[in-house]
């Protein structure tokens, strides 16, 4: 037997494609989005937003559900660079990836504070992530021996 794969079976009559549109900066206001005139861009169909779902819509199929949902789309704010604010619906896939890709969004950074991209900043800004109970680590040896006896140290975070 061959397999079969979700690629291999032939796409329905008149079927729709779509392509996610991630932010470009972390932690900045969207406050719109366009796109470059292009053949791509004749044959999109539509693009759904933050603003096409109800309020507060959340992605509840996260890969980390212990982590808690997700917003669907980064909107009013991208969180970091590369989330979803968008996605494109075109005519084929190859022209909702052309689309996606030359999407140029507006963003703003006014009344917000900068991001936090270094370990620094995350101290300075007392930011960390929370360790889960289940995945704490489970204390092992003493550190400060381990350290003094060590022949090779990593003294930097960076």
């Amino acid at each position: 037997g061959e397999a079969v794969y979700v690629d291999d079976i032939p796409a329905p009559k008149d079927c729709l494609y779509g392509a996610f549109i991630y932010s470009t900066h972390p932690h900045a206001h969207i406050k719109g989005v366009n796109f470059k005139s292009s053949l791509a861009s004749q044959k999109v169909i539509t693009v759904i937003s933050a603003k096409d779902i109800p309020a507060g819509g959340r992605n509840v199929g996260s890969a980390f559900p212990m982590l808690g949902d997700e917003a669907l789309f980064g909107d009013p704010v991208s969180e970091f660079a590369g989330q979803n604010i968008g996605i494109v619906i075109a005519e084929t896939q190859k022209y909702a990836y052309m689309a996606a890709k030359q999407a140029i969004i507006e963003y703003s950074t006014e009344n917000l504070e900068p991001p936090i991209l270094t370990i620094e900043d995350a101290i300075q800004h007392n930011s960390y992530f929370p360790v889960l109970p289940f995945l704490a680590p489970k204390p092992v040896g003493d550190f400060d021996q381990g350290m003094s006896e060590a022949d090779h140290k990593i003294l930097s975070g960076e």
